[in-house]
């Protein structure tokens, strides 16, 4: 993103064009190349510049479940549970009101993005205090769609619900404790199911209906049974 601010590129310009002039130091996957000159060929619009940002969004999705395996451990510190308790019950409570544009599902992508953009062991290109309040640092434009930053009642909002003493380190137990895992999953098409008390939860197929993995293991039970 920031090259393409340096090298001022048309908001038409396919992305396979841009990724042709790289400087060396930037380095792609092989395969991710392959799909922008793919979709280059056939003069797909979706894989144009102006297209950039909301593809970023999805692939950061799709990854999150190995991102969050490299969240360092200072961000990761559970809240008092007398806080824990004031953001459940405000959920509870403006739910149902339509008057309020905070929900869930926003404040979960949010925290996300915080999360997978900032505090990941590995990206943290400079050192984050942990004991910074949330409520400063979760409301940057780039973690939230327009329609809601721009609202008047946006700073209001996410001071109501994340008081002083949450704080950044506290940022992946809030996204836990709001079900963020469960509301990505849902929009992602996946569905977080529990095969049997005596296994993990599994993640079911959306084109088939069968738990991720299961089919595996059925397979084996027959191969077991015919010997």
């Amino acid at each position: 993103m920031k090259q393409l601010v340096m090298d001022n590129y048309d908001s038409n310009k396919f992305i396979y064009e841009v990724i042709q002039n790289l400087p060396p130091f930037i380095i792609l996957n092989e395969e991710l190349k392959n799909l922008f000159e793919i979709q280059y060929e056939h003069k797909c619009d979706s894989f144009k510049i102006n297209c950039l940002i909301p593809m970023y969004e999805y692939f950061e999705n799709f990854c999150w479940e190995e991102l969050k395996k490299h969240i360092s451990p200072d961000f990761q510190l559970e809240l008092e549970e007398k806080d824990k308790q004031y953001i459940l019950d405000y959920f509870e409570k403006n739910e149902k009101d339509e008057k309020k544009i905070i929900t869930k599902k926003n404040l979960t992508t949010a925290l996300r993005r915080l999360i997978s953009r900032f505090l990941i062991s590995s990206r943290q290109e400079a050192e984050i205090n942990p004991d910074l309040e949330l409520r400063s640092n979760i409301g940057r434009e780039e973690f939230w769609n327009k329609d809601i930053s721009n609202n008047e009642n946006f700073l209001k909002e996410i001071f109501d619900i994340c008081k002083k003493e949450i704080k950044i380190r506290h940022s992946y137990k809030l996204y836990e404790i709001l079900d963020g895992d469960k509301i990505l999953n849902k929009e992602l098409g996946l569905e977080v199911v529990e095969v049997n008390p005596n296994r993990q939860n599994g993640i079911v197929n959306p084109n088939n209906g069968n738990v991720l993995g299961q089919e595996e293991e059925e397979e084996d039970e027959e191969e077991r049974e015919i010997y």
